[in-house]
């Protein structure tokens, strides 16, 4: 079963078309390869002076997007931390305001106000 999956019929002109100019160029004269494809002498171009510098630039653009997500992140939870904090705060407000004395009062005065016109309405 392994023999017949590592065998795979392909259109390259199709494919050329699909992927691209950059692949079109290189598929002009496509290689045969029967077994795998040897990787020897790729190691040195990525090693050379121009690819170094290459990868280390995106390293550094790779850790200033990491320090700004962290940035954000941070400020996202300090704006999480006072909202709730800003909910408690207006709870205790709240709070204190219900149990007040005028306030109270007041209430108690509105509920008997309305009762004594249900009670002059009649039924």
């Amino acid at each position: 079963m392994g023999a017949l999956n590592a065998v795979r019929t392909v259109d390259l002109k199709q494919l050329a078309l699909r992927l691209g100019p950059e692949a079109q160029h290189n598929m002009r004269e496509p290689a045969i390869s029967f077994g795998s494809i040897s990787t020897r002498g790729r190691a040195i171009e990525s090693t050379n002076d121009a690819m170094l510098e290459a990868m280390d630039e995106l390293v550094a653009v790779a850790a200033g997007k990491q320090a700004a997500k962290d940035n954000f992140q941070g400020s996202k939870s300090t704006w999480a931390a006072e909202s709730i904090a800003q909910v408690a705060r207006d709870e205790v407000v709240a709070e204190q305001r219900r149990y007040n004395a005028a306030v109270v009062a007041r209430t108690e005065g509105l509920r008997r106000r309305a009762a004594r016109a249900r009670a002059a309405a009649g039924p």
